[in-house]
This record gives structure tokens, C-alpha cells and sequence, in this order.
């Protein structure tokens, strides 16, 4: 015997993300886009220090530019 199997009654269900981050949320102010940057300037220049990094990135023009 076959039994029947009643369907869920909704499959799928909307979720934002923007919904649920506050929007004072100390992550929300963070660029990822600038942190991968500076991250590849330090590989590239071989910047191991992040407070180094980041005083380079003040001092230099060229750093600057490519953020």
C-alpha cells in the first residue's frame, strides 16, 4: 500500500540579511572591498605588521591610489 504524503505548505521562505543586521552594526561601517585591497598591498610589499600596513597606507601615494 501506497501511503499519501501531504506537501509542506510553503517550500521556501524569504530571508534578508538587511532585515536582520542592525543597522548601527559595527560590521555594517567596514568596507570588505578596501580590507582585501590593503591585504593584497601587504602581500605584494611584503607587510607583515597590520599597523605597519596601515601606516603605509597613510604615507604612500601610490597605496593610496590602488584603495
Amino acid at each position: 500500500m501506497m501511503g499519501f504524503q501531504s506537501a509542506p505548505e510553503q517550500l521556501f521562505y524569504d530571508f534578508c540579511l538587511e532585515d536582520h543586521v542592525p543597522p548601527d552594526h559595527m560590521l555594517r561601517r567596514i568596507d570588505p572591498e578596501l580590507m582585501i585591497r590593503m591585504l593584497i598591498v601587504g602581500y605584494c610589499f611584503a607587510i607583515r605588521s597590520e599597523r605597519r600596513l596601515c601606516e603605509e597606507m597613510h604615507l604612500n601615494l601610490a597605496y593610496r591610489w590602488f584603495l
